[in-house]
């Protein structure tokens, strides 16, 4: 039976996570669902390349970034791993998904919707992928943020597309200290700064915050754009792009005669994709070819998209 390409988003508790710092001895856990390590074939060699997640409809967002390498596209050689438990010594497997298609903004936000093939059913595929709920606004400043991503796997021999490895999800926790609608290091629009420290493979993994509804639950506010840390009066500052930016992307093309292609914002309309705060997007479609996007909030004016 086919995997339903719409599952129930993942719902993220943030007390669980209040006194953890590294998730790679919590396995099997939901997040390994949703947050995906994202690799690179090259001479049957696999690289760990950075983190991208789950947004439902076999789409999910990571750092542009992630998928160049000194300004080259390296898209024909990527995939996503999709980890699911292992055995007693602490290995998992993990399912080789290709991504059939990468879609950049035209601004340089580095943001990135990934295509991804569905994936194989069989023994090692027990779960299907889980959308984490995405958040249109940014969070406000001073509130206290979660970056998750893969900071180290050790590829081994393909055997059956399955990956044999030690996957190592990590959590950084920090506050946002600002907001650059103008941009800051790599994201060239709307983003955000976290003093926080991360590492370079955590490139394209969720930045979660409050989902702002009264509850303990988090949604993605972010993507992480800096791999690296940017110093700024000697204070570790970690950047996590804006997901609506990807609301006017458009990376799937509709099966009909028309071939039209469908934009994020419209799956998150008819519910295929999970958001809070859609109404605070602000999207144009007068030009089909260069759709106007903005963000109805009071520090990110409308900007060209």
């Amino acid at each position: 039976m086919a995997a339903d390409p719409n599952p129930a988003p993942i719902e993220l508790d943030a007390l669980e996570f209040e006194f953890r710092d590294v998730l790679e001895d919590v396995f099997p856990h939901p997040l390994q669902a949703a947050v995906l390590p994202v690799i690179v074939v090259r001479d049957n060699v696999f690289y760990l390349q950075g983190t991208a997640f789950s947004i439902g409809n076999n789409l999910a967002l990571t750092a542009h970034h992630v998928l160049t390498q000194e300004d080259t596209d390296i898209i024909s050689h990527a995939g996503v791993l999709h980890v699911v438990p292992g055995d007693e010594s602490g290995m998992v497997h993990a399912t080789i998904i290709e991504v059939e298609d990468v879609t950049a903004h035209p601004g340089s936000t580095d943001v990135s919707v990934l295509r991804l093939k569905s994936p194989p059913p069989g023994e090692h595929n027990p779960m299907p992928l889980r959308p984490l709920r995405l958040g249109m606004a940014p969070p406000p400043v001073d509130e206290t943020i979660l970056m998750l991503g893969y900071t180290h796997a050790d590829p081994m021999a393909s055997i059956d597309e399955v990956l044999r490895l030690r996957p190592k999800l990590h959590l950084t926790t920090g506050k946002v200290v600002q907001h650059t609608p103008e941009g800051f290091g790599r994201c060239k629009g709307p983003c955000w700064q976290v003093e926080a420290t991360t590492v370079n493979q955590m490139s394209g993994g969720p930045a979660l915050a409050a989902a702002g509804d009264g509850t303990d639950l988090m949604v993605a506010r972010g993507v992480i754009s800096t791999g690296f840390n940017v110093a700024e009066d000697d204070v570790p500052l970690s950047n996590a792009a804006m997901p609506y930016t990807a609301m006017a992307l458009a990376p799937v093309v509709n099966r009909g005669t028309t071939e039209e292609p469908t934009y994020l914002y419209e799956l998150a309309q008819n519910g295929h994709i999970p958001v809070v705060d859609l109404d605070l997007v602000d999207l144009d479609f007068a030009d089909p070819a260069k759709p106007r996007l903005g963000l109805k909030v009071e520090a990110h004016e409308p900007e060209a998209g």
